[in-house]
């Protein structure tokens, strides 16, 4: 099939006014109103303001353990002058009991003294209603008790049935189903290779509608033929809402768009966003169809601004993203034709919320995973810069931007179990963005994080990263933090298969490279051995082909795009490479002195002491702990 571009192209806010319009034009908005039982109605909307049948308390009751009295008969009672209560002159009461008339106040127990003639003694005068819980003290009848599109959750629950309704009206859940296109998709891991994706989008999908209140179904994965797509759509034509998972660009197997627009009505294919934009909506029969891309972030941008108003509008559930103000930690460039979501982490540092951004393209799924929620790049802003402030909305419920220690600079794999162990002992988190040591020092120079990650070869001392830390601060004004010595050297594949054991042989043989990016520890490194050697970095094959972790450096290697790659020991053990070692680096964290009193950096510190966060069960080859923890001043 012929390859064709975008065919109804437009702006994300008219494309969502379309398919609302859509969903209020099929009378699905909402889909209609059932009645449940309140106990059993968690994560459904109510269909309506739901009032209270009864008051609340609908008795006038005790609110605590002591005895019922009569106010007027206690007024000459006091510390000075306790005053002995007659046996029918109270009743005793527990927390929740009836008090009938006349009495209309309760003591404390703990404020009395029972005598041995089965009288009491209070010491205090009270007044009416004293720990007396009134009639319709918390809900009285016909109040409001739920706003209609109000989500029914614990507490909605507990207030419900405290007020009398045992059955409630709420939304009725939309029925959805998934269709999962592509030769390329597989349910079975062992089917997994180089040609083909096990099906994570699908099932992730799945629990993201049931969550948005769908009742769900998939499919098998379909392939590629579009008599088969054409059959399993009409079978769920009845549904409110079919998806379709791959299929919306406009590859030569990419059918979607054009079965919409023979079977149905297709609203848009394509809008100006980033990710998400090759998505495709419309309507097939009754139902609302839309065609997600395959690509994970560009899907869940689609889930977030297509799919969520979408159910939303059927349910008619009412609800709003969490927004802060928040500076993007480095200036950032984007297209100016498209608005552009870019998903990232939030962290408080002093007085201000900074943005840190997570990979952008439209297939990391690792972006999803860790990112808090999303800033938004609107079209024609072609960049920013740290200055500028920018509205976040929060993806995830909880807010850990205050609880977040940002380590900046360089990379290492022992972070994540740091960040493991603050998150399991303290809830606290590491925040990291690998932007090369040198980066991270003038990054905690600017403050806008908390803790540089360095190990920068200093070729005139032969000293590492003070002599780097005292370009950007003043003698005394930092501390290092020794995190590890590691082995830095040259990873090959697995038998070394040209025989490398020295740069001059990279060089000699033109074998080509992988390089780290300017001001990495690993880039100082290389840039010293060829200096000493006398070469040029353009003698260097790749030499200008950047990645920005070690496991990148690694994986270049095991895709093919490199013959050697520079960084630690352990990531080439870890991935089955040859490692030939050239030099025992100390990897430290810089911090400074003035933020030593914060309570998250004591934590860290406390924890890197202890080396607890050194996983018995693995083995980190290449690492000597034995001055971990170890505090210099700078």
């Amino acid at each position: 099939m012929a390859r064709k571009l975008y065919r109804k192209l437009m702006e994300p806010e008219k494309a969502l006014e379309l398919i609302l319009n859509e969903v209020e034009r099929l009378k699905k908005s909402p889909i209609g109103f059932e009645k449940v039982k309140t106990s059993l109605s968690g994560g459904r909307i109510a269909g309506e303001n739901i009032l209270a049948q009864i008051a609340c308390p609908n008795f006038q009751s005790s609110a605590m353990d002591g005895y019922a009295l009569i106010a007027k008969s206690t007024k000459e009672a006091s510390i000075h002058s306790p005053l002995k209560v007659e046996k029918d002159m109270f009743i005793e009461v527990d927390t929740g009991d009836f008090v009938p008339y006349p009495f209309d106040c309760v003591v404390m127990v703990e404020k009395t003294r029972l005598n041995p003639d089965g009288t009491i003694t209070i010491f205090e005068a009270m007044h009416p209603g004293e720990n007396i819980r009134l009639i319709g003290e918390d809900f009285n009848p016909g109040e409001i008790v739920v706003y209609e599109g109000q989500e029914i959750s614990t507490f909605e629950i507990m207030s419900l049935l405290a007020t009398g309704n045992e059955i409630i009206s709420v939304s009725k859940q939309p029925r959805a189903v998934i269709i999962a296109t592509g030769d390329e998709i597989t349910n079975r891991y062992e089917n997994v290779d180089k040609n083909m994706y096990f099906n994570f989008n699908g099932p992730a999908i799945s629990y993201y509608l049931k969550t948005n209140g769908a009742l769900v179904e998939e499919t098998p994965i379909l392939p590629d033929k579009l008599e088969i797509l054409e059959e399993y759509i009409s079978k769920y034509s009845d549904f409110d809402l079919i998806l379709m998972i791959g299929g919306s660009s406009f590859g030569r197997d990419d059918y979607t768009a054009s079965l919409l627009e023979k079977k149905g009505n297709l609203l848009a294919h394509g809008v100006y966003l980033r990710p998400g934009k090759p998505v495709i909506l419309g309507s097939i029969n009754k139902s609302i169809f839309i065609g997600l891309p395959g690509y994970s972030a560009a899907c869940a941008v689609v889930l977030d601004y297509f799919v969520k108003p979408i159910l939303n509008a059927m349910t008619g559930k009412i609800e709003s993203n969490k927004r802060i103000p928040v500076n993007i930690y480095k200036t950032i460039t984007s297209s100016s034709g498209e608005e552009e979501r870019i998903r990232g982490q939030v962290a408080k540092i002093k007085d201000k919320v900074f943005f840190y951004p997570l990979a952008r393209s439209s297939s990391s799924v690792s972006s999803l995973l860790y990112c808090d929620g999303i800033c938004i790049l609107e079209k024609g802003v072609q960049g920013c810069n740290t200055q500028d402030i920018f509205d976040f909305i929060f993806w995830k419920k909880e807010d850990l931007s205050e609880s977040s220690i940002v380590v900046l600079g360089s990379n290492d794999p022992l972070l994540p179990y740091i960040s493991s162990k603050l998150y399991k002992n303290f809830k606290l988190r590491i925040v990291t963005s690998p932007c090369g040591s040198l980066a991270g020092i003038a990054a905690l120079k600017d403050g806008v994080c908390h803790v540089a990650a360095t190990h920068l070869f200093d070729s005139v001392s032969g000293e590492y990263n003070i002599p780097y830390i005292l370009k950007y601060f003043n003698k005394g004004d930092t501390i290092l933090l020794t995190l590890a010595y590691r082995q830095q050297g040259m990873m090959v594949k697995k038998g070394n298969p040209f025989k490398v054991k020295t740069l001059e042989d990279v060089i000699s043989k033109g074998l080509r490279i992988v390089n780290r990016q300017k001001g990495a520890g690993t880039r100082v490194l290389l840039d010293y051995e060829i200096n000493r050697l006398g070469f040029e970095p353009k003698q260097i094959l790749g030499y200008e082909n950047e990645v920005f972790t070690h496991y990148a450096a690694a994986t270049s290697i095991l895709s093919g795009v490199a013959d050697v790659a520079f960084g630690i020991q352990y990531i080439a053990d870890y991935l089955g490479l040859d490692f030939i070692p050239w030099k025992k680096e100390v990897f430290e964290l810089c911090m400074r002195k003035d933020d030593l009193g914060d309570s998250k950096l004591i934590s860290l510190i406390d924890l890197i002491k202890s080396k607890s966060f050194v996983d018995k069960n693995m083995s980190f080859s290449g690492y000597d702990f034995s001055d971990t923890g170890k505090i210099r001043g700078v």
